[in-house]
């Protein structure tokens, strides 16, 4: 194996803290809707490019001008749909959701099997 393929050499392996101790840690999370969903915003500009579409399937309007028009509907929609959704959030009740989780490190403290382990290691060496 080359040095370049070998990963690097670390110094401190391992956990940082003494073993035995037991560290809890609680973190909020607060889970908040951006808006409304995009299958309804292109839905939406569907229902408004139909003339357009139906236009361009009898042959009397052009490919580029059908696009084009797809895509305004489509901003126009993505507007408006996010206004009502903001109008309509601004009056229900404020609702956010925490979450709370406790995690604990892992050490002899919290091991099942601590009682067969032995406290301090033996003198002569042997494990």
């Amino acid at each position: 194996m080359s040095r370049k393929s070998r990963p690097p050499k670390t110094k401190g392996k391992g956990r940082k803290g003494k073993k035995g101790t037991v560290t809890t840690e609680t973190s909020t999370v607060v889970e908040e809707a951006y808006g409304p969903p995009f299958g309804i915003v292109v839905l939406v500009a569907i229902v408004l490019s139909i003339p357009t579409l139906l236009q361009f399937v009898d042959g009397t309007m052009a490919f580029d001008s059908t696009v084009i028009r797809f895509l305004a509907a489509l901003a126009v929609s993505w507007i408006l749909i996010h206004l009502v959704y903001t109008v309509a959030s601004s009056f229900s009740k404020e609702t956010t959701t925490t979450k709370t989780t406790t995690m604990e490190q892992p050490g002899y403290l919290n091991d099942p099997n601590a009682q067969y382990r032995l406290s301090t290691p033996p003198e002569d060496g042997t494990r």
